[in-house]
């Protein structure tokens, strides 16, 4: 289950720190298309001037029969064409280097695959809750490790700015493992009573979500968010409990949001 459906994922993907990745990759791409653009440009007038200069030797040769100036601007063309076709190798060679290496390298980078939901229910099978988690995935090329999953909820009055609540965070103690390039992770689970889940229905309090991954013994992503409730929880959950990701949002705010 995810917390980021399709309607709330298009709407924070500019604020996601895991949108934000794939499109700093897009934003790379098409800066890389436009440099290659200008480039070819230059390359084209640079091999235009050299094949100017070997038409000119030719003119000179044939008209006027002076060998001297005709053998220099064919020498001149020449060296002019093959210097631009240096540049234009290793421009060529760094461009590819970069946009290779620039967004991923041969490193580990983790960012939020989606979030969890289950029901939290008694002994007896009654609904009592909602159990959250995350999974992470590692988009890089190696993988990380020392890898921590951390998560935090947190209910709040409604006038609380989460920014308020932020410096004193702290996250619970996650066991540390390897991720392998392109796999997912799971972490630990935060329970949210059902009566939060009304109170955020009604305005009567703020439910704060705070993420954190650490890895490679120093790398991090962090996200922080409020939670949201868009349909009266008690009604819904009464009748379907599978349907808890259809009415839970995260809106994507505060400081804790980055990553390294």
């Amino acid at each position: 289950m995810q917390l980021l459906p399709p309607a709330i994922a298009k709407e924070e993907s500019k604020k996601s720190p895991r949108y934000k990745s794939t499109e700093n990759t897009y934003q790379l791409h098409a800066q890389y298309i436009m440099k290659r653009k200008k480039m070819d440009v230059l390359l084209g007038l640079s091999y235009g001037i050299g094949l100017l200069l070997i038409g000119a030797a030719a003119t000179v040769y044939w008209g006027n029969g002076n060998s001297s100036l005709a053998l220099w601007l064919c020498v001149s063309g020449t060296v002019w064409i093959i210097l631009t076709g240096a540049i234009q190798t290793q421009f060529i060679i760094i461009e590819a280097h970069k946009s290779s290496g620039g967004v991923t390298g041969q490193r580990a980078v983790i960012g939020l695959e989606h979030l969890i939901f289950e029901p939290w229910v008694d002994e007896r099978n009654n609904l009592i809750g909602v159990r959250i988690g995350t999974n992470w995935k590692n988009f890089g090329d190696a993988p990380a490790r020392n890898a921590r999953a951390m998560i935090n909820y947190q209910a709040w009055p409604a006038h609380t700015n989460i920014d308020d609540v932020a410096p004193d965070l702290k996250f619970p103690d996650s066991a540390q493992t390897s991720i392998p390039a392109q796999t997912t992770m799971l972490s630990t689970q935060v329970r949210m009573p059902l009566t939060h889940l009304t109170e955020i229905y009604q305005g009567k309090i703020k439910g704060f979500l705070f993420l954190r991954m650490e890895y490679n013994d120093g790398f991090h992503t962090e996200i922080s968010g409020e939670i949201q409730i868009t349909k009266n929880p008690v009604l819904v959950l009464e009748q379907n409990r599978s349907a808890i990701p259809d009415i839970i949002q995260l809106r994507i705010i505060g400081k804790r949001n980055s990553s390294t």
